[in-house]
């Protein structure tokens, strides 16, 4: 169907179609054959938007749908429900997925794994699960997310992961990084920090070394949160560095004081050699917690503490 939908009234039971919204007319008796009449109505109205329709038609069947759970009668909403369960369209079906409690989830998890269906589709399926069902019911299926080919999804696994602060889940959203867009790493990078488990360092450090400065800034703040010695060498270059753009500079900067500061109530404190040693670590004896050059020449000293 071209440009906007025309009115159009089904059966006596005045169901308007206009301009893409459904209008309940009337209310409805309970009675058996108004029943039936309705969801011949609704039958009918469904099969031409999907049939005819161009983008949208889907979702005005949904919304009528929707309509009756709220408008109509209690027996007509437990049919219409049924009847779109059995629906061909799949946005019809996860429309009355979540009317259905426990019976819901099998569907929203038939969509979500359709990849036939678009990505908003699918992307709406797993917002409503994430919102109706227990995460530990959920994870294998978070799991599975991350290595889906729509990087659009598996961030929204990889932002609920970080959210729940999921330790289980470090070896999955590390291996996720092997085919990762920016965004995605970015994501990754994120909910690592958010994990703040010292196991994922080095995929950190890793994404810290990509070309993508957004994916950089990501890695740079996780490290702040759980990186080790290892960490301040790249981070300080980065942050020493003309080349490196400046929201990088700040974030890696801010990354090797943090570091620090964390570090300085352990044994013995960092200290960062320059050339002829560019790069090496070692414990300043006197323990002073304190990033300082040890070379000879002292006026060259980096001072990372307040």
């Amino acid at each position: 169907m071209t440009g906007r939908l025309r009115e159009a009234v089904i059966d006596t039971d005045r169901i308007g179609i206009l301009d893409g919204c459904v209008v309940l007319e009337s209310a409805f008796a309970a009675d058996q054959a108004r029943v039936e009449r309705l969801l011949g109505a609704l039958g009918h109205a469904c099969r031409r938007l999907r049939t005819s329709a161009k983008d949208g038609a889907i979702d005005v069947a949904a919304l009528l749908l929707e309509t009756l759970e709220y408008d109509g009668d209690v027996v007509v909403r437990a049919r219409a429900i049924a009847l779109a369960v059995e629906d061909d369209a799949p946005e019809v079906r996860l429309a009355a997925a979540r009317h259905l409690g426990e019976d819901g989830f099998d569907i929203a998890v038939a969509t979500l794994r359709d990849f036939e269906a678009s990505s908003a589709l699918r992307q709406r399926a797993l917002r409503f699960l994430m919102r109706r069902f227990d995460f530990e019911r959920l994870r294998p299926l978070l799991y599975d997310v991350l290595e889906d080919e729509d990087d659009r999804l598996a961030l929204i696994a990889v932002r609920r992961l970080g959210e729940l602060e999921d330790r289980a889940s470090l070896p999955q959203l590390c291996a996720a990084t092997a085919h990762s867009t920016p965004d995605l790493a970015a994501g990754i990078a994120q909910a690592l920090g958010a994990i703040g488990d010292p196991e994922a360092e080095l995929t950190l450090l890793e994404l810290f070394a990509r070309n993508h400065v957004d994916v950089r800034i990501a890695a740079a703040d996780a490290l702040a949160t759980l990186g080790s010695a290892d960490a301040v060498v790249p981070l300080l270059a980065a942050a020493e560095s003309a080349r490196t753009p400046h929201a990088l500079r700040v974030a890696a900067s801010s990354a090797v004081q943090i570091i620090q500061s964390r570090l300085s109530g352990q044994s013995g404190a960092l200290s960062v050699l320059t050339p002829p040693d560019s790069g090496q670590l070692s414990l300043d004896p006197a323990g002073r917690g304190a990033l300082s050059d040890t070379s000879a020449d002292k006026s060259d000293a980096i001072e990372l503490t307040d």
